[in-house]
Protein backbone atom coordinates (compact mmCIF):
# COMPACT_ATOMS: atom_id res chain seq x y z
CA UNK A 1 0.00 0.00 0.00
CA UNK A 2 1.47 3.37 -0.97
CA UNK A 3 1.25 6.69 0.84
CA UNK A 4 -1.64 7.88 -1.24
CA UNK A 5 -3.60 4.75 -0.30
CA UNK A 6 -2.86 5.35 3.39
CA UNK A 7 -4.12 8.92 3.21
CA UNK A 8 -7.26 7.83 1.36
CA UNK A 9 -7.87 5.01 3.84
CA UNK A 10 -7.45 7.33 6.81
CA UNK A 11 -9.80 9.90 5.25
CA UNK A 12 -12.38 7.20 4.56
CA UNK A 13 -12.28 5.98 8.21
CA UNK A 14 -12.76 9.53 9.48
CA UNK A 15 -15.94 9.75 7.44
CA UNK A 16 -17.27 6.34 8.52
CA UNK A 17 -16.85 6.60 12.28
CA UNK A 18 -19.14 9.61 12.85
CA UNK A 19 -21.68 8.11 10.43
CA UNK A 20 -21.79 4.82 12.44
CA UNK A 21 -22.07 6.75 15.68
CA UNK A 22 -25.07 8.62 14.29
CA UNK A 23 -26.74 5.32 13.43
CA UNK A 24 -26.12 3.99 16.93
CA UNK A 25 -27.44 7.20 18.47
CA UNK A 26 -30.64 6.94 16.38
CA UNK A 27 -31.09 3.30 17.41
CA UNK A 28 -30.66 4.17 21.09
CA UNK A 29 -33.13 7.03 20.73
CA UNK A 30 -35.65 4.68 19.08
CA UNK A 31 -35.22 2.13 21.90
CA UNK A 32 -35.81 4.85 24.50
CA UNK A 33 -39.00 5.92 22.72
CA UNK A 34 -40.23 2.31 22.62
CA UNK A 35 -39.55 1.88 26.34
CA UNK A 36 -41.42 5.10 27.07
CA UNK A 37 -44.39 3.93 25.02
CA UNK A 38 -44.40 0.56 26.76
CA UNK A 39 -44.26 2.26 30.14
CA UNK A 40 -47.11 4.59 29.23
CA UNK A 41 -49.22 1.64 28.10
CA UNK A 42 -48.52 -0.28 31.27
CA UNK A 43 -49.28 2.79 33.39
CA UNK A 44 -52.80 2.97 32.05
CA UNK A 45 -53.37 -0.72 32.55
CA UNK A 46 -51.32 -3.02 34.73
CA UNK A 47 -47.69 -2.45 35.59
CA UNK A 48 -47.01 -6.03 36.51
CA UNK A 49 -48.35 -9.47 35.74
CA UNK A 50 -47.52 -10.48 39.27
CA UNK A 51 -49.45 -9.24 42.26
CA UNK A 52 -47.96 -6.47 44.38
CA UNK A 53 -50.35 -7.37 47.16
CA UNK A 54 -50.27 -10.68 48.93
CA UNK A 55 -53.25 -12.82 48.03
CA UNK A 56 -53.89 -13.34 51.72
CA UNK A 57 -57.32 -12.06 52.81
CA UNK A 58 -55.73 -9.76 55.40
CA UNK A 59 -53.56 -7.97 52.84
CA UNK A 60 -56.37 -7.58 50.31
CA UNK A 61 -58.80 -6.42 52.98
CA UNK A 62 -56.30 -3.84 54.24
CA UNK A 63 -55.84 -2.46 50.74
CA UNK A 64 -59.55 -1.75 50.21
CA UNK A 65 -60.78 -1.04 53.75
CA UNK A 66 -57.96 0.77 55.50
CA UNK A 67 -58.46 4.50 55.98
CA UNK A 68 -55.98 6.50 53.89
CA UNK A 69 -54.83 10.09 53.75
CA UNK A 70 -57.25 12.56 52.21
CA UNK A 71 -54.52 14.02 50.01
CA UNK A 72 -55.06 12.02 46.80
CA UNK A 73 -52.77 12.70 43.85
CA UNK A 74 -52.81 11.34 40.33
CA UNK A 75 -51.33 9.21 38.85
CA UNK A 76 -52.78 6.96 41.55
CA UNK A 77 -51.53 3.40 42.06
CA UNK A 78 -54.03 0.80 43.20
CA UNK A 79 -52.72 -2.61 44.25
CA UNK A 80 -54.72 -5.81 43.98
CA UNK A 81 -54.34 -9.55 43.53
CA UNK A 82 -53.46 -9.23 39.83
CA UNK A 83 -50.88 -6.49 40.10
CA UNK A 84 -51.01 -2.71 40.19
CA UNK A 85 -53.38 -0.52 38.23
CA UNK A 86 -52.29 3.06 37.61
CA UNK A 87 -54.99 5.68 37.16
CA UNK A 88 -53.43 8.62 35.33
CA UNK A 89 -56.11 11.19 36.07
CA UNK A 90 -59.36 11.60 37.95
CA UNK A 91 -61.86 9.16 36.39
CA UNK A 92 -64.87 10.64 34.63
CA UNK A 93 -66.41 7.64 32.85
CA UNK A 94 -66.80 4.70 35.22
CA UNK A 95 -68.03 1.22 34.28
CA UNK A 96 -69.08 -1.13 37.09
CA UNK A 97 -69.72 -4.86 37.14
CA UNK A 98 -71.12 -6.64 40.19
CA UNK A 99 -73.75 -9.36 40.38
CA UNK A 100 -73.90 -9.48 44.18
CA UNK A 101 -73.85 -5.80 45.12
CA UNK A 102 -75.43 -2.67 43.70
CA UNK A 103 -72.19 -0.78 43.12
CA UNK A 104 -73.87 1.84 40.97
CA UNK A 105 -75.68 2.99 44.12
CA UNK A 106 -72.35 3.62 45.85
CA UNK A 107 -71.13 5.75 42.94
CA UNK A 108 -74.40 7.67 42.76
CA UNK A 109 -74.09 8.43 46.47
CA UNK A 110 -70.72 9.96 45.55
CA UNK A 111 -72.39 12.02 42.78
CA UNK A 112 -70.93 9.93 39.96
CA UNK A 113 -73.21 8.33 37.35
CA UNK A 114 -71.56 5.25 35.81
CA UNK A 115 -71.64 5.05 32.02
CA UNK A 116 -72.27 1.30 32.15
CA UNK A 117 -73.43 -1.23 34.74
CA UNK A 118 -73.60 -5.00 34.61
CA UNK A 119 -75.01 -7.79 36.72
CA UNK A 120 -78.35 -6.15 37.47
CA UNK A 121 -81.80 -7.00 36.17
CA UNK A 122 -83.08 -4.81 33.36
CA UNK A 123 -86.58 -5.04 34.80
CA UNK A 124 -87.03 -2.29 37.40
CA UNK A 125 -83.27 -1.74 37.09
CA UNK A 126 -83.00 1.58 38.90
CA UNK A 127 -85.04 2.22 42.08
CA UNK A 128 -86.72 5.57 42.56
CA UNK A 129 -83.93 7.18 44.58
CA UNK A 130 -81.40 6.34 41.85
CA UNK A 131 -83.67 7.76 39.15
CA UNK A 132 -84.04 10.97 41.13
CA UNK A 133 -80.28 11.25 41.68
CA UNK A 134 -79.53 10.73 37.99
CA UNK A 135 -82.04 13.45 37.11
CA UNK A 136 -80.54 15.73 39.74
CA UNK A 137 -77.09 15.26 38.20
CA UNK A 138 -78.60 15.91 34.73
CA UNK A 139 -77.17 12.67 33.39
CA UNK A 140 -78.43 9.73 31.37
CA UNK A 141 -79.21 6.33 32.87
CA UNK A 142 -76.22 3.99 32.84
CA UNK A 143 -76.29 1.51 29.98
CA UNK A 144 -76.96 -2.02 31.26
CA UNK A 145 -74.66 -4.60 29.69
CA UNK A 146 -75.54 -8.18 30.60
CA UNK A 147 -73.76 -10.45 28.16
CA UNK A 148 -71.18 -13.27 27.94
CA UNK A 149 -67.66 -12.00 28.54
CA UNK A 150 -66.51 -11.64 24.91
CA UNK A 151 -69.69 -9.84 23.94
CA UNK A 152 -69.46 -7.75 27.09
CA UNK A 153 -65.97 -6.61 26.08
CA UNK A 154 -67.15 -5.50 22.66
CA UNK A 155 -70.12 -3.57 24.03
CA UNK A 156 -68.05 -2.02 26.80
CA UNK A 157 -65.53 -0.63 24.31
CA UNK A 158 -68.27 1.46 22.72
CA UNK A 159 -68.92 3.12 26.09
CA UNK A 160 -65.32 4.40 26.26
CA UNK A 161 -64.86 4.04 30.04
CA UNK A 162 -61.71 5.45 31.57
CA UNK A 163 -61.90 3.02 34.50
CA UNK A 164 -63.56 -0.36 35.12
CA UNK A 165 -64.58 -1.56 38.60
CA UNK A 166 -65.45 -5.24 38.87
CA UNK A 167 -65.82 -7.68 41.75
CA UNK A 168 -63.15 -10.38 41.87
CA UNK A 169 -65.81 -13.11 41.88
CA UNK A 170 -67.21 -11.76 38.60
CA UNK A 171 -63.78 -11.19 37.08
CA UNK A 172 -62.81 -14.82 37.80
CA UNK A 173 -59.22 -14.89 36.49
CA UNK A 174 -56.12 -13.06 35.34
CA UNK A 175 -56.90 -13.65 31.65
CA UNK A 176 -60.15 -11.71 31.97
CA UNK A 177 -58.34 -9.00 33.91
CA UNK A 178 -55.83 -8.56 31.08
CA UNK A 179 -58.62 -8.45 28.50
CA UNK A 180 -60.51 -5.75 30.42
CA UNK A 181 -57.30 -3.79 31.00
CA UNK A 182 -56.97 -3.34 27.25
CA UNK A 183 -60.28 -1.48 27.31
CA UNK A 184 -59.51 0.69 30.36
CA UNK A 185 -57.59 0.54 33.66
CA UNK A 186 -59.31 -2.22 35.63
CA UNK A 187 -59.63 -2.59 39.40
CA UNK A 188 -61.01 -5.80 40.93
CA UNK A 189 -62.71 -5.49 44.32
CA UNK A 190 -62.21 -8.56 46.58
CA UNK A 191 -65.75 -8.98 47.97
CA UNK A 192 -65.01 -12.34 49.55
CA UNK A 193 -62.23 -11.13 51.87
CA UNK A 194 -64.28 -8.53 53.75
CA UNK A 195 -65.82 -9.82 56.98
CA UNK A 196 -69.45 -9.13 56.14
CA UNK A 197 -71.74 -7.79 53.44
CA UNK A 198 -72.46 -4.68 55.46
CA UNK A 199 -68.74 -4.04 55.95
CA UNK A 200 -68.19 -4.65 52.22
CA UNK A 201 -70.59 -1.87 51.25
CA UNK A 202 -68.98 0.56 53.71
CA UNK A 203 -65.49 -0.40 52.49
CA UNK A 204 -66.61 0.22 48.93
CA UNK A 205 -67.84 3.68 49.84
CA UNK A 206 -64.40 4.52 51.18
CA UNK A 207 -62.38 2.73 48.49
CA UNK A 208 -64.34 4.05 45.51
CA UNK A 209 -64.20 7.55 46.93
CA UNK A 210 -60.41 7.25 47.06
CA UNK A 211 -59.96 6.03 43.49
CA UNK A 212 -62.28 8.79 42.28
CA UNK A 213 -59.93 11.26 43.92
CA UNK A 214 -62.41 12.62 46.48
CA UNK A 215 -62.03 10.79 49.82
CA UNK A 216 -63.75 13.58 51.78
CA UNK A 217 -66.90 12.93 49.75
CA UNK A 218 -67.44 9.54 51.40
CA UNK A 219 -66.60 10.87 54.83
CA UNK A 220 -69.04 13.76 54.53
CA UNK A 221 -71.75 11.56 53.05
CA UNK A 222 -71.57 9.01 55.85
CA UNK A 223 -71.65 11.77 58.47
CA UNK A 224 -74.82 13.07 56.83
CA UNK A 225 -76.33 9.56 56.70
CA UNK A 226 -75.68 8.90 60.40
CA UNK A 227 -77.22 12.24 61.34
CA UNK A 228 -80.30 11.47 59.24
CA UNK A 229 -80.61 8.06 60.91
CA UNK A 230 -80.47 9.57 64.41
CA UNK A 231 -83.07 12.17 63.54
CA UNK A 232 -85.31 9.55 61.96
CA UNK A 233 -85.32 7.43 65.10
CA UNK A 234 -86.01 10.45 67.29
CA UNK A 235 -89.02 11.18 65.11
CA UNK A 236 -90.32 7.65 65.82
CA UNK A 237 -89.96 7.25 69.61
CA UNK A 238 -92.27 4.20 69.75
CA UNK A 239 -89.66 2.17 67.84
CA UNK A 240 -87.06 2.76 70.56
CA UNK A 241 -88.93 0.15 72.61
CA UNK A 242 -89.86 -2.25 69.80
CA UNK A 243 -87.85 -5.24 68.66
CA UNK A 244 -88.02 -5.67 64.91
CA UNK A 245 -86.62 -8.47 62.79
CA UNK A 246 -86.15 -8.83 59.04
CA UNK A 247 -86.80 -12.50 58.27
CA UNK A 248 -88.12 -14.98 55.73
CA UNK A 249 -91.00 -17.42 56.21
CA UNK A 250 -90.86 -20.97 54.87
CA UNK A 251 -93.83 -23.30 54.76
CA UNK A 252 -93.39 -26.94 53.82
CA UNK A 253 -95.91 -29.70 54.34
CA UNK A 254 -97.76 -27.60 56.87
CA UNK A 255 -94.61 -26.91 58.91
CA UNK A 256 -93.52 -23.32 59.50
CA UNK A 257 -89.92 -22.17 59.81
CA UNK A 258 -88.44 -18.68 59.97
CA UNK A 259 -84.99 -17.80 58.66
CA UNK A 260 -83.03 -14.65 59.41
CA UNK A 261 -79.59 -13.27 58.67
CA UNK A 262 -77.18 -12.09 61.31
CA UNK A 263 -76.47 -8.44 61.96
CA UNK A 264 -73.76 -8.32 59.29
CA UNK A 265 -76.46 -8.46 56.62
CA UNK A 266 -76.86 -4.90 55.26
CA UNK A 267 -80.66 -4.99 55.55
CA UNK A 268 -80.83 -6.76 58.90
CA UNK A 269 -78.06 -4.85 60.65
CA UNK A 270 -79.17 -1.47 59.36
CA UNK A 271 -82.18 -1.22 61.68
CA UNK A 272 -80.01 -1.79 64.75
CA UNK A 273 -77.52 0.81 63.55
CA UNK A 274 -80.44 3.21 63.34
CA UNK A 275 -80.93 2.51 67.04
CA UNK A 276 -83.71 -0.07 67.35
CA UNK A 277 -83.20 -2.52 70.25
CA UNK A 278 -81.49 -5.80 69.34
CA UNK A 279 -83.69 -8.92 69.68
CA UNK A 280 -82.42 -11.75 71.86
CA UNK A 281 -82.20 -14.05 68.82
CA UNK A 282 -78.95 -12.34 67.90
CA UNK A 283 -77.58 -12.88 71.38
CA UNK A 284 -78.27 -16.62 71.29
CA UNK A 285 -77.06 -17.30 67.78
CA UNK A 286 -74.30 -16.05 65.51
CA UNK A 287 -74.50 -16.30 61.75
CA UNK A 288 -77.60 -17.00 59.71
CA UNK A 289 -80.25 -19.17 61.32
CA UNK A 290 -83.50 -20.98 60.56
CA UNK A 291 -85.75 -21.95 63.44
CA UNK A 292 -88.92 -24.01 63.62
CA UNK A 293 -91.17 -25.80 66.11
CA UNK A 294 -90.53 -24.94 69.79
CA UNK A 295 -87.46 -22.88 68.78
CA UNK A 296 -89.79 -20.26 67.29
CA UNK A 297 -91.24 -19.34 70.65
CA UNK A 298 -87.83 -19.63 72.34
CA UNK A 299 -85.69 -17.44 70.09
CA UNK A 300 -88.31 -15.04 68.71
CA UNK A 301 -90.49 -14.52 71.77
CA UNK A 302 -89.59 -10.81 72.01
CA UNK A 303 -90.25 -9.84 68.38
CA UNK A 304 -92.77 -6.99 68.18
CA UNK A 305 -92.67 -6.35 64.42
CA UNK A 306 -91.95 -8.79 61.62
CA UNK A 307 -90.47 -7.48 58.32
CA UNK A 308 -90.42 -9.95 55.40
CA UNK A 309 -87.01 -10.29 53.76
CA UNK A 310 -88.69 -11.07 50.46
CA UNK A 311 -90.80 -7.95 50.31
CA UNK A 312 -93.76 -9.36 48.39
CA UNK A 313 -93.88 -12.85 49.89
CA UNK A 314 -95.92 -12.18 53.02
CA UNK A 315 -99.45 -12.35 51.63
CA UNK A 316 -102.72 -13.20 53.37
CA UNK A 317 -102.14 -16.91 52.90
CA UNK A 318 -98.69 -16.75 54.51
CA UNK A 319 -99.96 -14.74 57.46
CA UNK A 320 -102.79 -17.25 57.99
CA UNK A 321 -100.27 -20.11 57.99
CA UNK A 322 -98.11 -18.30 60.55
CA UNK A 323 -101.06 -17.64 62.83
CA UNK A 324 -102.21 -21.24 62.55
CA UNK A 325 -98.87 -22.59 63.76
CA UNK A 326 -98.95 -23.24 67.52
CA UNK A 327 -95.35 -22.10 68.03
CA UNK A 328 -95.29 -19.14 65.63
CA UNK A 329 -98.46 -17.84 67.29
CA UNK A 330 -96.50 -17.34 70.50
CA UNK A 331 -94.40 -14.64 68.82
CA UNK A 332 -95.99 -11.25 69.69
CA UNK A 333 -95.60 -9.91 66.15
CA UNK A 334 -97.40 -12.95 64.68
CA UNK A 335 -100.08 -13.15 67.36
CA UNK A 336 -101.07 -9.50 66.98
CA UNK A 337 -100.71 -9.34 63.21
CA UNK A 338 -97.83 -6.88 63.35
CA UNK A 339 -96.40 -8.07 60.05
CA UNK A 340 -95.30 -5.47 57.51
CA UNK A 341 -97.03 -5.97 54.18
CA UNK A 342 -95.34 -4.22 51.29
CA UNK A 343 -97.06 -3.58 47.98
CA UNK A 344 -96.14 -2.07 44.62
CA UNK A 345 -96.58 1.42 46.02
CA UNK A 346 -94.27 1.13 49.01
CA UNK A 347 -92.03 -1.92 48.55
CA UNK A 348 -88.95 0.13 47.64
CA UNK A 349 -88.88 1.45 51.22
CA UNK A 350 -88.19 -2.10 52.35
CA UNK A 351 -84.82 -1.94 50.59
CA UNK A 352 -83.66 1.14 52.51
CA UNK A 353 -80.41 0.00 54.11
CA UNK A 354 -76.67 -0.12 53.65
CA UNK A 355 -77.28 -2.33 50.59
CA UNK A 356 -78.22 0.92 48.88
CA UNK A 357 -76.35 3.78 50.60
CA UNK A 358 -78.19 6.35 48.50
CA UNK A 359 -81.56 5.02 49.70
CA UNK A 360 -81.03 6.05 53.32
CA UNK A 361 -81.48 9.84 53.02
CA UNK A 362 -84.26 9.21 50.50
CA UNK A 363 -86.39 6.78 52.47
CA UNK A 364 -85.37 6.02 56.05
CA UNK A 365 -88.10 8.23 57.53
CA UNK A 366 -90.81 6.62 55.42
CA UNK A 367 -89.45 3.14 56.24
CA UNK A 368 -89.70 3.90 59.95
CA UNK A 369 -93.19 5.32 59.37
CA UNK A 370 -94.23 1.91 58.03
CA UNK A 371 -92.63 0.06 60.95
CA UNK A 372 -94.18 2.41 63.51
CA UNK A 373 -97.64 2.11 61.96
CA UNK A 374 -97.33 -1.68 62.08
CA UNK A 375 -96.07 -1.59 65.69
CA UNK A 376 -99.24 0.20 66.79
CA UNK A 377 -101.48 -2.73 65.85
Amino acid sequence: MNGTDNVASTYKCKLLVPYNERIIMHILKFVKIMFALLFAYSSTNCTSGESNVSNSPDALRKEVCEKRENNIKFPLKVKHQYGTTVIDKKPQRVAVYSTEYRDEDVFLALDVVPVAVSGISEEDAFPQWEKEKIQQLKAQNPVIINAPFKEYLQKLKTMRPDIIIISSSDLKNYKNYKALSKVAPTIPFPNDVVYSKQATVLCKMQFYSRILGMPKKEENYMKKVRLIMRKALNAHPILKRKRVIVAAVYSESGSISIGYSDRSDPRTGFLYDVGLPIPKAFKYQSGNATVSGPELSTYLSDIDVFVPYNLTSTNTKTIAALQADQYAMQIPAIKNGRIVQFNQNNKEYGYVSYSYPLSIPWGVNKYLDILEETAKK
